[in-house]
């Protein structure tokens, strides 16, 4: 069921009164690395408005469907603690006036699990590059940080590679007995050479020989929503390529850190990784 709340009590200027407005959430009890759509229907103008969860602000974006209504997707962190929590929604009109309200929501654990990994000493080497780490993330961060007003996705995303899930997102890394990082997407294995495809329509962010996540591809898709591709042996695209959902643009490969060929394939809601896997062959935009 739909929730919605009548927004009262605005301080407004304005003779004719308070507007009206609605919040419809997609999912209320989301998990860790969930994405979740939420859509404000307002009968004023919103000039701008901000959904923040964790101190982590969000931003809302125009419906062209329709007049009145408001979307934005929100990222819900795998680092998130399982908790009931608010979610907090700023606007502003362009009429001057403002409203600030919250609403609860409840973030369950995926329970996540561990996985050992084995590297060979070459690629430990690289796994333990502290300095191409950081420049690395500063550089695939900025990308993340992509966000354009217009979007070029309209349906479910593709599964970039045919192939065989060989490590699910969220699952903590242990490299030869020493904690790494929680794993920020889903590994794909397959042959080497194997097409890779763009998991939706968008435009390349990044495309780069890196020592630590090999050669990685990023495609920005509109209001926030970035794929990323790592571990490629061949780069088929450059920066600012206009791609097509289902263009090849690149190879399976294992550069950087990976123990055999496979694809790391992830998504990113404003700066927020999530599991692509719930974004693929299925409904990922909303229907309200």
């Amino acid at each position: 069921m739909k929730l919605k709340w009548l927004l009262v009590g605005m301080i407004s200027t304005l003779a004719w009164g308070h507007p009206l407005v609605s919040i419809d959430i997609q999912n209320k009890t989301p998990i860790q690395g969930d994405a979740v759509w939420i859509k404000i229907k307002s009968s004023k103008v919103i000039s701008s408005g901000t959904i923040t969860l964790n101190k982590k602000n969000f931003t809302l974006f125009k419906n062209n469907n329709s007049a009145s209504d408001y979307l934005s997707c929100i990222g819900v962190s795998r680092f998130s603690k399982a908790k009931k929590t608010k979610l907090r929604f700023s606007f502003s009109f362009t009429d001057g006036s403002q409203y600030k309200t919250s609403l609860p929501i409840t973030i369950r654990s995926a329970n996540f699990k561990k996985e050992h990994i084995t590297l060979k000493p070459k690629k430990y080497k690289i796994s333990q590059d502290n300095t191409s780490k950081k420049n690395e993330g500063r550089l695939i961060g900025k990308a993340f940080k992509t966000i354009t007003r217009s979007k070029a996705f309209n349906d479910a995303f593709l599964w970039p590679l045919d192939g065989r899930i060989s490590s699910t997102f969220g699952k903590q890394r242990i490299y030869n007995n020493t904690p790494g990082w929680s794993h920020s997407g889903t590994d794909i294995a397959a042959k080497e050479g194997a097409p890779i495809k763009a998991t939706q329509s968008g435009t390349v962010v990044l495309s780069e020989s890196l020592r630590v996540h090999g050669n990685t591809v990023m495609i920005n898709h509109g209001w926030g929503i970035v794929s990323v591709y790592n571990h490629l042996h061949q780069l088929n695209v450059k920066m600012n390529d206009k791609v097509t959902k289902g263009d090849m643009i690149g190879t399976v490969g294992s550069t950087g850190i990976a123990t055999g060929p496979h694809l790391h394939f992830g998504i990113s809601v404003q700066s927020v990784r999530v599991n692509p896997e719930t974004w693929v062959n299925k409904t990922s935009i909303p229907h309200f």
